[in-house]
């Protein structure tokens, strides 16, 4: 609605021989509107679902819900950015990620976190398996922890992908300084 009203409020303004007439109808007809649809909205559950979207679930307990990924279209790259921003190095240190109707994120860290899935980018594999824990791994997919003598042979348990890396726990100071020649 903001984008339809800047578009017919903003040729007036530019070009003042236009009129200011056809802005004026398209205020008085999509306030009443918006104002109307929010109003059945707050009274019916589903209709503000159906026009404002709901929240989902995307981390629960140190593990990727793919399928609701897949829903919302976002990719695990920007979950890892998100989570990267609220200084959260491993998919461990989260109890619950949501992504609310307006497009932002609420973070609930982990009270004891637990050895997850690393959330440094590639591009940095020093610093990314630095705080590895042998004999704990992770799905390299959607992050579902395993302790085990060896890398799993197996397919996981929540999203079916056969790729297992070790789990590492959160960097500490003195990890970072190392990985940075300091």
């Amino acid at each position: 609605m903001v984008v339809t009203l800047a578009a017919t409020v903003g040729i007036p303004l530019q070009v003042p021989n236009r009129g200011l007439l056809p802005p004026i109808i398209v205020l008085a007809v999509m306030i009443p509107v918006q104002r109307a649809v929010s109003l059945w909205g707050m009274r019916q559950p589903k209709v503000e679902v159906l026009t404002a979207g709901e929240t989902s679930l995307l981390v629960r307990d140190g593990r990727l819900i793919v399928k609701n990924l897949l829903d919302t279209v976002l990719s695990r790259e920007k979950v890892f950015a998100v989570l990267r921003e609220n200084e959260i190095q491993q998919l461990g240190q989260v109890h619950r990620l949501y992504i609310e109707p307006s497009g932002t994120f609420t973070l609930f860290p982990a009270v004891s976190p637990t050895p997850g899935l690393s959330l440094i980018p590639e591009i940095d594999p020093e610093l990314r398996w630095k705080a590895s824990v042998p004999g704990d791994y992770v799905c390299e997919r959607c992050g579902l922890f395993q302790q085990a003598e060896e890398e799993p042979c197996t397919d996981c348990d929540h999203c079916g992908k056969t790729i297992w890396v070790t789990a590492v726990t959160d960097l500490s100071e003195e990890h970072f300084g190392a990985a940075h020649g300091r």
